[in-house]
């Protein structure tokens, strides 16, 4: 079961996140598709949030429960001058 911090999880438009599915909640569940995909954050809807995911060439909207998705954690790169 996914933790309370995890559902009530905030998500502002424009972060990007990862597309992890949680089989102990089918609520709101995207489809295997997208599974491993990053997306963008375009709103909310309810309790869910409306995520833009490229697939091949084309940009697809899908409504995701907060418990499927994670933010994206931006690494740095350190280059030697």
């Amino acid at each position: 079961m996914p933790t309370v911090n995890t559902m009530l999880r905030e998500y502002k438009p424009g972060d990007k996140v990862h597309i992890e599915i949680n089989s102990a909640i089918h609520s709101g569940m995207p489809y295997r598709r997208f599974i491993g995909k990053v997306g963008v954050i375009m709103g909310k809807r309810g309790n869910c949030y409306v995520v833009e995911v490229m697939n091949l060439n084309a940009k697809r909207t899908i409504i995701v429960n907060p418990a499927h998705i994670k933010l994206q954690k931006l690494s740095v790169v350190k280059v030697k001058a």
